[in-house]
């Protein structure tokens, strides 16, 4: 009997650690990082396309090259709530790349991961095709290049932080 309130004891214990774990999404780090498990957690996990905007980039709008012809952004709680110099690690911007006939051709990420790349303000990049394959990701030469214009705004176009 002891053994059995033990074990449930236990049980409940790890369930709770996981659910409150599964509340602020998984923990990347530097060395764990990748574009499909980031996929499965935004996409999958949390169903980005029910996170807020910035009002100042809430719909579909008007994009440039790289990005396609109309976009739309998304950013995750942390990400909508930073003020300061920089994004908290966690900052998750998705950006929906759409044809101008409204196809969505790709999804560009921004990910804020603690010590994955320093020089270049720690942000993960990654490129999806539209049904989620992985294009591009990691350290993108092309994505670190324009955003470097951008470094005295943590390396966002989207919305200047306060």
């Amino acid at each position: 009997m002891k053994k059995r309130i033990s074990g449930l004891i236990c049980g409940v214990v790890v369930l709770t650690i996981m659910g409150c774990a599964q509340e602020e999404g998984p923990a990347f780090t530097a060395e764990t990082i990748n574009a499909s498990d980031l996929y499965t957690m935004f996409a999958e996990d949390m169903s980005y396309t029910d996170w807020s905007f910035w009002e100042d980039v809430e719909g579909l709008l008007e994009g440039q090259a790289p990005h396609g012809a109309l976009v739309r952004s998304y950013a995750n709680d942390p990400a909508l709530t930073a003020s300061g110099d920089a994004y908290p690690y966690g900052s998750l911007i998705i950006k929906e790349n759409y044809a101008p006939d409204t196809t969505l051709t790709k999804l560009t990420v921004m990910y804020k991961v603690r010590d994955y790349n320093p020089g270049n303000g720690d942000w993960f990049w990654a490129i999806y095709g539209a049904n989620g394959s992985v294009e591009g990701e990691g350290k993108i030469q092309g994505c670190i290049s324009c955003h470097r214009a951008r470094r005295d705004h943590d390396y966002t176009f989207l919305h200047d932080l306060n």
